[in-house]
């Protein structure tokens, strides 16, 4: 599966989003040495998964091939000891114009960090929305 999205830098966050859904999400990256890590494990509230993204272009990382591989929490486990880089975040589903946007603020080491996600079904729904503000 093609996964196309858009991730923005939040200076503020919007009214209200602490009565929207959230989840707690640990991310384990790996391998620690690389820059851009391209296996990652996710705790996503009580589901459990390793993804592989491949960027589609260098340049571009808003389009990634992804394949994601269901867990269990004893395979989670087992996985989570191997070295990563480890984030720790709360993730709100905020309603932006008919949109939902995924509004993560992290935790721990990167604690005031907050960005949102936008994901698309196309390449070109997310070129004509990719023109519209996140305020």
């Amino acid at each position: 599966m093609i996964e196309y999205e858009l991730t923005y830098l939040l200076k503020y966050l919007p009214d209200g989003l602490k009565n929207c859904p959230r989840k707690e999400i640990i991310d384990i990256h790996i391998p620690v040495a690389k820059r851009r890590p391209n296996l990652r494990l996710r705790k996503n509230g009580d589901k459990f998964e390793m993804t592989k993204k491949i960027l589609m272009n260098e340049a571009d990382s808003s389009e990634q091939l992804e394949q994601t591989i269901v867990l269990n929490e004893a395979e989670f486990s087992a996985l989570a000891t191997v070295p990563g880089k480890r984030v720790r975040k709360n993730r709100y589903y905020f309603d932006y114009h008919g949109r939902t946007a995924e509004i993560d603020i992290f935790l721990d080491d990167l604690a005031g960090l907050a960005v949102a996600d936008f994901e698309f079904v196309s390449s070109e729904e997310k070129k004509i929305l990719s023109c519209q503000t996140f305020v």
